[in-house]
């Protein structure tokens, strides 16, 4: 979703969050990837009973007309309440609340934790596994008279004491948070999302809808993860779930789109959600429809429901007899050129005042579930709870051979103290260098000093992940942005070179950003010869300042420029360069396979084989 927004910083720390403040997770075009934070509300819209949620609503309306950008979310009951006239029953904090601001939102890049460790997560199931099949054997029943075709069973989680939730959100997003994560502090009461599910899109007139339906266990090895992703698409059930919720979204849209623009442009594609596979398909549209209006159309969300929607609305009232309150409602943010909400799965909601709170978990139940599948699926999802996610830090990666040269570790360290100056860091040099010239193993090993945001430094020696001999790189035009400030900085914050990567399997890729310039490998600088002359891409175009190649510009080898991907094409040679594998020759590629250019390999300064 593309907000106007203003630059906040490069870190925002969860302490820092205050009340009625609500952050989504958000990929800017200008920023890249991180978080867009609303925390100056000019008033907050709440709706506590169904009789308030159509002038809410009107209200919404109102302000997105006024140019204001409102952000909040709408509860299960809300939806239902309002669309389906269904039973609800009194809970906090209410069907539906929104802020909305007038002003920008700010964007940070990374959110952190306090330093503070969490606590192991503990909770119950106030569902066993035999209260839950005798709730799916009731909906059987209700499939076999034909009531439904398709009904989404859940239960909650219940826990305890969190501390400072918003901190434990922070805990749980890690370095690599959800797609559609989302917290909103509403003074007393938390709401953590930790959705993979994106709801529903609008720009202008064109609005997307992704219902996802099917899930499977990842193990996070590419070649499984593949063949348990074919295995999930055969499979009849799977298949069955998925289509029947895209016929059901099919139908919500169509209800308020231009006739004839309603199209499925991707069906069945899997995802991979951190510890899980999800099935997901893409329906689209065109409508101009009010905000209001729109929401009614779809809500209350076909993917937490089943088919048809307003029986299994019936039957889920009837058997679950508790509120689900905002988990399986909405959640997103909204403005006049823009609305964005993601499906509250995956989400927890917190009394700070009872210091406690419930996570929801569920899963479409059709005539050929099992049990026991169904209700291990819904235990799988509380596994992002219960662990620490990897954190955010600072890293310098060299080859544990270079460690004793006194230049390359200065080198090393002075890009790392810069980067913690520059963001607030404590860092302790001597300390570092201390870790550093301690350590042991094999020379050619890849040595990493991590520096974590509260200060504490660490070191660990792996094997280079990157192939011998000479590599193969596709070129991605357009894959960054040169105003993203994640790019300057060398740290654990890898996805999106991490999705690069798993687009391209075999393969390295070379970036390339919006103005065609070229910019850097996933794990290496750029250098190249053009028209005789040694280049390496300028930082300015949204790379890495490599150590290696900053020495050699330093030395007078090498010239610190932009460098465009037309001349690229047209280069004498290119090569791919770190501080742990040297130098070596790239056969650069299309994405298709197509070689674009050949490998010199020789060593550009001296002439001497690499290969060999």
């Amino acid at each position: 979703m593309h907000l106007q927004c203003t630059y906040g910083g490069y870190l925002l720390r969860s302490s820092d969050i205050r009340p009625m403040a609500f952050l989504a997770r958000h990929r800017s075009p200008e920023h890249g990837r991180g978080w867009l934070l609303f925390d100056r509300p000019e008033r907050v819209l709440e709706a506590k009973e169904p009789s308030h949620l159509a002038s809410l609503f009107e209200e919404l309306d109102s302000a997105i007309l006024q140019g204001k950008t409102i952000a909040g979310f709408v509860s299960y009951e809300g939806a239902v309440a309002w669309g389906l006239g269904v039973s609800v029953r009194p809970s906090r904090p209410g069907l539906a609340w929104f802020a909305v601001q007038g002003e920008p939102p700010l964007f940070y890049s990374e959110l952190l934790p306090e330093d503070a460790s969490i606590a192991p997560f503990e909770s119950r199931a106030d569902l066993s596994i035999q209260g839950y099949a005798r709730a799916f054997e009731e909906v059987k029943a209700a499939l076999a008279r034909g009531d439904a075709y398709q009904v989404n069973l859940t239960y909650r989680h219940r826990f305890g004491d969190l501390g400072n939730p918003a901190n434990f959100f922070a805990d749980r997003c890690g370095v690599d948070p959800p797609d559609y994560a989302a917290y909103i502090h509403g003074g007393d009461w938390h709401i953590l999302s930790f959705s993979p599910e994106a709801f529903l899109e609008r720009t202008g007139a064109e609005a997307s809808m992704r219902p996802m339906k099917g899930t499977a266990r990842a193990t996070g090895r590419v070649a499984e993860d593949a063949l348990e992703a074919d295995r999930l698409v055969a499979d009849p059930k799977t298949l069955a779930e998925n289509l029947m919720i895209v016929d059901m979204v099919r139908h919500d849209l169509g209800s308020i789109a231009e006739i004839g623009s309603v199209a499925v442009p991707a069906l069945m594609e899997v995802e991979r959600h951190r510890r899980l596979l999800q099935a997901v398909s893409t329906v689209t549209a065109r409508s101009d429809a009010s905000f209001s209006s729109l929401l009614k159309a779809v809500l209350p969300v076909a993917s937490v429901t089943g088919a048809p929607k307003r029986m299994a609305c019936g039957i889920i009232d009837r058997l679950e007899g508790r509120p689900r309150n905002v988990y399986c409602g909405i959640l997103g943010i909204a403005n006049r050129e823009r609305q964005a909400f993601s499906v509250a799965i995956r989400t927890a909601l917190y009394d700070s005042v009872a210091r406690q709170g419930e996570f929801g978990v569920g899963s479409g139940v059709v005539w050929d579930s099992d049990c026991r599948q169904e209700y291990e699926e819904c235990e799988a999802k509380t596994d992002l709870l219960r662990h620490s996610a990897p954190r955010w830090s600072l890293v310098e990666a060299m080859r544990l051979g270079d460690v004793q040269a006194p230049e390359r570790r200065e080198r090393h360290l002075a890009r790392l103290g810069s980067a913690a100056r520059e963001l607030g860091i404590p860092f302790d040099a001597r300390e570092a260098e201390r870790l550093l010239t301690s350590q042991t193993g094999e020379a050619g090993q890849k040595l990493r000093l991590l520096l974590k945001p509260e200060g504490r430094l660490s070191a660990e020696a792996t094997a280079s992940a990157v192939p011998p001999g000479t590599i193969d790189a596709v070129l991605v035009p357009g894959s960054v942005r040169s105003s993203d400030r994640s790019l300057w900085y060398k740290t654990t914050g890898r996805q999106l070179f991490q999705d690069l990567l798993e687009e391209h399997p075999g393969y390295e890729v070379l970036m390339g950003n919006e103005r065609g310039e070229a910019t850097e490998f996933t794990r290496g600088s750029l250098v190249a010869r053009i028209a005789g002359r040694l280049v390496t891409p300028d930082p300015s175009s949204g790379c890495l300042a490599g150590v290696t190649v900053r020495q050699w510009a330093d030395e007078g080898r090498v010239a610190v420029e932009r460098v465009t991907i037309d001349d690229l094409l047209h280069a004498d040679g290119v090569w791919f360069a770190n501080a742990v594998v040297g130098l070596r020759p790239v056969r650069l590629h299309e994405p298709t396979g197509k070689v674009l250019l050949k490998p010199d390999e020789y060593s550009p300064f001296d002439g001497s084989s690499l290969t060999a």
